[in-house]
């Protein structure tokens, strides 16, 4: 081919390589432009609607609250809680931006110069996305692995952040996305980020802790400050060179900041940790799960409690619920101790009752369970010689906490199965409201709440049967012989309780206020013996008390009781005869503040006012002289206090009942297996076993009176029109007013003591009840 004919085919090429160019660069345009169209239309998938983006399907987690505003804990599945960005700190915002997205204000949803510059470097510096996009990218809630479906996704991401955009202001945008990042270790969200990772508010970061989590949000995991705190501190500066560079700090405090060590205060934030846990698990297991299923929302769905951010509102007082907490744990520490002393002394698995609940407990523990479900030919036998291998494990340890150990799993069931513990309810007896709330000692090892957990009751359930005997005309001064006492039921069988030591029978005058004070089993028996069961199990139910059997046994307590049901029933005597129900939760909220629903308490008139201040009195002889006195003599409590102490047989249920004019105090101990007790009835009674907790509990609180707006000097309002006599010095106060109509006069009017003639038949009693010791 000649010179000539090829420089005349070079135009030729040229125009045919141009129109290529051109075809193909409008081609490829026309198609990214159909491609995004189609995408919009939700042929490559359903894209979120305006509604989606509005309320993006985010699970905010519920949070409870004290009466004083504090945060007790959350209940979800995803820990997340939802800011706005008024609550977020200037700083927090600048350091984001600096480093995520420094045109952020300028953009559209896109930054074209960003994406230009991660295409043509490979995405070496960076992917190019702004904030928008991530947050986009996360409310698709997808990765794709495949390349052609990548690619859709971006387009996808593209189209979500230009709606985003146009939806949102910039400020809305960057709260929304930094609710939605997960920082890990159960902080999803910058709020639970920052009390997970630094045990502070939001509004409380530095630049310093600002900066960190802006730089965690490239890469959470590889940030993770609680495991990589030298690359997480390195991140850190280089947000904090950004922050200069974009002029948000100077170069003065950029200096000065890099130089701080990261300090952290890492706070688990889980189900297990956070003050009242277990009123929190009964709050989110009992109550949550009825009240969603009877309040529908308006559209009939139901709320979910794990999704839908309500908020609790709780009677719960903060720092009585601390006080509490920590009273319990130091208290069972001390008896723990002596308690293990106690059964080092022999192998207390060799007592039948012990050793075949301790069965069952190994056949449903979760490691006994897991063996038989992946060896499915595995025999009894076998799965247990199985647990007998020691392992690395952690166990609770009564002064240390958690610790880690090398323990079979069959030894560490033992081990645990021998804690003692102990539940202890504060309540304000005239409006109801749950001051504190304890039900066990760690709820991380121990998840059964006692709180609400039926055990018996012991001598507590005297002052009921007392109370039926004082507003029926008995005086609390009048007389009944020290002896034993024998009842003979229609049954033919034989009740005869004794007292602690089961001696000391005299044969002298016992006042029935004396027999209180000294918890005495002989007197409360002449009582029913007079009186019979059944007007003290009416009474006794009216008050709150459920299925109270219908036994003489019931005078020293055999029935079973929850410590949150003997709040309720001890009410009454502190509130003038009003047993008012306790109640833990005020209101519930939904995410945006919407009231939903609001509780108060139900009360019950049960007895007059003044059989109630007679009571009270009564019962303050148990603690000036009586069972209870070491409430005075140990924790200098010598203001105005009525109790009652319990024990019941064997040592196995300690209790204590104390009533000031503010507040009631109700405190159980003991194991989660009855037949696991104290066998010296010094350490196992009320008085040792449970009085103390609330001894160190009320001791705590007067001396802070102004902080918590209790009164220590208050006293118990006396009704008006009280006719029964309290001074024993009186010859005539061995008797009284006629109270009811149980009681007959002689001819002269005058009454006439109850006698074993007045006494109610019928009554079958089991054979062989328990004796109740104090």
């Amino acid at each position: 081919m000649s010179t000539t004919e090829t420089n005349q085919r070079k135009p030729f090429f040229r125009k045919i390589l141009i129109k290529g160019f051109w075809t193909a660069m409008f081609g490829g345009l026309l198609a990214l432009a159909l491609i995004f169209l189609l995408t919009s239309w939700g042929v490559f998938g359903k894209l979120p609607t305006f509604k989606d983006l509005e309320n993006p399907d985010l699970a905010v987690a519920t949070e409870v609250y004290s009466a004083d505003g504090e945060i007790l804990g959350k209940i979800y599945r995803k820990n997340r809680v939802n800011i706005t960005f008024e609550e977020l700190p200037p700083h927090l915002v600048e350091a984001l931006i600096s480093t995520e997205d420094e045109r952020f204000y300028k953009h559209s949803g896109i930054d074209m110069k960003g994406t230009a510059r991660a295409i043509l470097l490979l995405g070496k510096e960076g992917g190019g996305s702004t904030i928008t996009q991530q947050l986009a990218k996360n409310l698709l809630h997808t990765r794709e692995s495949n390349i052609v479906k990548r690619v859709l996704q971006k387009v996808k991401e593209y189209i979500i952040a230009l709606k985003l955009e146009r939806s949102y202001t910039k400020q809305e945008i960057l709260a929304m996305y930094l609710n939605q990042v997960d920082f890990v270790n159960n902080a999803i969200g910058i709020q639970s980020a920052a009390k997970i990772y630094f045990n502070k508010p939001l509004d409380s970061l530095t630049i310093q802790e600002s900066a960190t989590f802006a730089g965690m949000v490239q890469n959470p995991s590889l940030y993770n400050p609680n495991r990589r705190l030298e690359q997480t501190q390195h991140r850190r500066n280089v947000v904090l060179n950004q922050m200069r560079k974009n002029n948000f700090i100077t170069a003065q405090e950029q200096d000065s900041i890099k130089q701080l060590p990261l300090e952290l205060n890492f706070t688990r934030d889980d189900q297990n940790t956070g003050l009242a846990p277990y009123l929190r698990s009964v709050i989110q297991n009992d109550f949550l799960v009825k009240w969603v299923k009877d309040n529908p929302k308006v559209d009939g769905s139901r709320y979910d409690m794990y999704r839908d951010g309500l908020k609790i509102y709780t009677t719960i007082d903060s720092k009585m619920q601390e006080v509490a907490e920590q009273v319990v744990n130091e208290h069972l520490q001390e008896l723990q101790s002596d308690f293990d002393k106690e059964k080092s002394r022999y192998d207390i698995w060799k007592n039948s009752k012990v050793s075949s609940a301790l069965k069952n407990a190994i056949a449903n523990s979760d490691r006994y369970n897991s063996l038989k479900r992946n060896n499915s030919g595995w025999s009894r036998e076998r799965t247990i010689e199985e647990m007998e291998k020691p392992i690395e494990m952690s166990v609770y340890h009564p002064v240390k906490g958690e610790v880690d150990t090398l323990m079979s799993p069959l030894d560490s069931i033992k081990y645990h199965r021998l804690m003692l513990q102990s539940a202890f309810l504060v309540t304000d007896p005239h409006n109801g409201h749950i001051k504190a709330w304890v039900g066990g000692r760690n709820f991380k090892y121990f998840k059964f709440d006692h709180a609400t957990t039926q055990r018996q009751v012991g001598s507590t359930f005297k002052p009921f049967l007392y109370a039926v005997a004082i507003d029926n005309g008995w005086s609390p001064c009048y007389t009944i012989p020290n002896l034993p006492v024998t009842i003979k039921t229609a049954t033919g069988s034989i009740w005869n309780p004794k007292n602690s030591g089961g001696g000391g029978y005299d044969g002298r005058p016992i006042r029935l206020k004396d027999g209180l004070a000294q918890s005495m089993n002989n007197i409360s028996a002449e009582l029913i013996r007079n009186i019979g069961p059944r007007p003290v199990i009416s009474l006794a139910e009216r008050a709150g008390l459920k299925n109270v059997p219908e036994v003489y046994s019931i005078a020293l307590g055999t029935t079973e009781q929850t410590v949150y049901d003997m709040s309720r029933a001890y009410s009454m005597f502190a509130n003038g005869g009003v047993a008012t129900e306790p109640i833990y939760i005020t209101r519930i909220e939904d995410k945006n503040g919407n009231t939903l629903a609001q509780f108060s308490p139900a009360k019950v008139e049960v007895i007059s006012p003044q059989t109630a201040w007679v009571l009270v009195q009564m019962m303050r002889g148990v603690v000036a002289y009586g069972t209870a006195q070491r409430l005075g003599y140990r924790y200098g409590l010598n203001n105005f206090i009525a109790g009652k102490t319990g024990t019941t047989d064997d040592n196995t249920d300690g209790w204590f009942v104390g009533l000031t004019p503010d507040l009631i105090g109700v405190v159980w101990t003991g194991a989660d297996d009855p037949a696991i007790h104290f066998n010296s009835t010094a350490k196992g009674q009320g008085a040792n076993a449970a009085l103390p907790i609330w001894g160190k509990f009320f001791k705590e609180i007067y001396a802070n009176e102004k902080q918590f707006g209790i009164a220590k000097d208050a006293n118990f309002p006396q009704p008006p029109n009280v006719m029964v006599n309290l001074n024993c010095d009186d010859p005539m106060a061995g008797y009284g007013p006629d109270g009811g109509t149980t009681l007959e006069k002689d001819h002269t009017g005058t009454v006439i003591p109850p006698t074993q003639s007045q006494t109610s038949g019928g009554v079958v009693d089991p054979t062989d009840e328990e004796e109740e010791f104090e």
